[in-house]
């Protein structure tokens, strides 16, 4: 069972979690009526895309891990396939039924009226599918962050808006947008470790096109324009109290700990690094947690 646990990086499901929660709490804000068949489905659904991603993108890049862990062991998380603990074909073989669980629970959603929820399930495969897989492989070519944002940004949280709340207020959307700067941080921060590693197998993350320093510029932009934008739509009446305490001003402390670390957070110092990251998901949570609270309680 722990192979498995790492296998899926159990740790790394509030990436996908948070966000469907988020959309789920917009859509619930909006129909004020709590539909818990569709709101189980819809985060189980969850739950085997965040599984079919981390099973095969390892899969997909364990030729490439390999030749990580040769280069700069220190700079590679645990790997079972890098191991030996699991067979490549029990790997992919795992993420295509997580593929598949996901495209079953997509179909109770459908049954339940949610017509549009497979087409959301599949277009997150498809994602999958682009960013790992030939003949795009764009993780490697350029673009896998877009991919990246798009899923967990974009998708997860219009699966959790519409299985709570339907599509009939869809210029409420626009009301996710800190999700998806905090998508798009995610996806540059997890590419600082692995800097050099892309490099020698050829991936074009844009840390390896534009550098450390000008990725975490662009992190600090999007925190700011995170914090900026929630101010705005609460001055503007869009969003509330908990919002503008936890979404706007909490992540104050968080983005000072970012400012202390910037300088040094890179391949070149583990521990400042990690104290980065370790900011950067504080400041997320902490959003996460205000529009939430801000939409449900409403």
């Amino acid at each position: 069972m722990k192979r498995w646990l790492i296998a899926v990086k159990i740790e790394a499901l509030p990436k996908t979690m948070l966000p469907v929660c988020v959309g789920m709490g917009l859509g619930y804000g909006i129909t004020a009526t709590a539909q818990w068949a569709p709101a189980v489905l819809v985060l189980l659904l969850a739950v085997f895309l965040q599984w079919a991603i981390v099973l095969l993108n390892d899969y997909a890049d364990r030729e490439a891990d390999v030749r990580h862990a040769q280069a700069f062991p220190e700079l590679i998380d645990e790997r079972v396939l890098i191991a030996g603990v699991l067979e490549p074909a029990h790997v992919l073989s795992a993420g295509l039924l997580a593929g598949a669980s996901a495209l079953a629970c997509a179909g109770g959603l459908w049954w339940l009226g949610y017509s549009l929820m497979p087409a959301l399930a599949a277009g997150g495969l498809l994602l999958i599918w682009a960013y790992s897989f030939a003949p795009l492989r764009l993780n490697y070519r350029g673009g896998g962050e877009i991919l990246e944002v798009a899923g967990t940004g974009v998708v997860m949280p219009l699966m959790g808006y519409y299985a709570m709340g339907g599509v009939g207020q869809i210029e409420s959307i626009g009301l996710l947008l800190p999700v998806v700067l905090y998508a798009l941080i995610a996806a540059l921060a997890s590419g600082l470790k692995h800097e050099p590693a892309d490099r020698d197998n050829g991936k074009k993350t844009l840390c390896v096109w534009a550098g450390a320093s000008a990725v975490k510029r662009v992190i600090w932009g999007a925190q700011i324009l995170s914090r900026i934008w929630c101010g705005l739509l609460f001055l503007s009446g869009s969003y509330g109290m908990y919002a503008v305490v936890l979404a706007a001003l909490a992540p104050a402390l968080p983005m000072y700990m970012t400012r202390r670390y910037d300088s040094r957070a890179d391949y070149r110092d583990l521990a400042s690094l990690s104290a980065y990251k370790k900011s950067l998901q504080q400041a997320a949570y902490l959003t996460y947690a205000g529009l939430l609270l801000d939409f449900a309680l409403r």
